[in-house]
């Protein structure tokens, strides 16, 4: 009988499912800016921050001003943006990040030297708290996002959170393409126990 599947195919029907205790599906960018503040407010030990686009405007200086006051308080907070889709964001916000506390990378400046490895974009989006929540979805921190463009409607994107194994992993992807001054720096912070619920998938 021949093969329904190729070898590569079958290698992922062998992963495990993984449990999820909690999962947050939004697909408004009220909705969704309003979560991910209070998860960044609710931080007490560690925020990795990741996006394509975070530019200047109302709604991204109050990101800002959450990140620089949990990195005052004492979280270790972690940030990698984009350094062409960001290229609007202020210098004075970076500043400011780095007197909080903050660590923040940039990710490929354009410039000659090494070029065709800087031509190489990063468009994710993620955000991991304390190890215990990781967000994903096609968010981006701009008013634009939030409150459209004048004389349109805000973009209609789509965040998907959870808690549990996967948080971590979204942890150690965050790091994939940090600088490795953040990973020496960046140590593992205990979550409390999560009891599992009925979601799953796949690791």
């Amino acid at each position: 009988m021949p093969k329904l599947l190729p070898d590569h195919f079958a290698a992922h029907r062998q992963r495990r499912w993984e449990p999820i205790p909690e999962a947050v599906l939004l697909s408004e960018m009220p909705a969704i800016a309003e979560w991910l503040e209070q998860r960044l407010r609710d931080a007490h030990n560690e925020i990795l921050f990741e996006n394509y686009i975070f530019a200047g405007g109302d709604w991204p200086r109050r990101v800002v001003r959450i990140l620089c006051d949990k990195a005052a308080a004492g979280v270790e907070v972690y940030i990698t943006l984009d350094a062409l889709g960001s290229r609007s964001f202020p210098g004075a916000w970076a500043a400011e990040l780095r007197a909080a506390g903050a660590r923040l990378h940039w990710y490929h400046h354009l410039q000659t030297k090494g070029l065709e490895k800087r031509l190489r974009r990063s468009h994710r989006r993620i955000i991991v708290v304390d190890g215990e929540w990781a967000a994903v979805g096609g968010f981006a921190i701009a008013d634009d996002w939030l409150t459209g463009v004048p004389g349109t409607v805000p973009y209609r994107e789509m965040l998907f959170a959870c808690r549990g194994h996967l948080a971590e992993q979204g942890r150690q992807v965050f790091f994939v393409i940090a600088p490795s001054r953040f990973r020496r720096r960046a140590r593992r912070h205990p979550s409390p126990p999560i009891p599992c619920g009925g979601v799953s998938a796949v690791s």
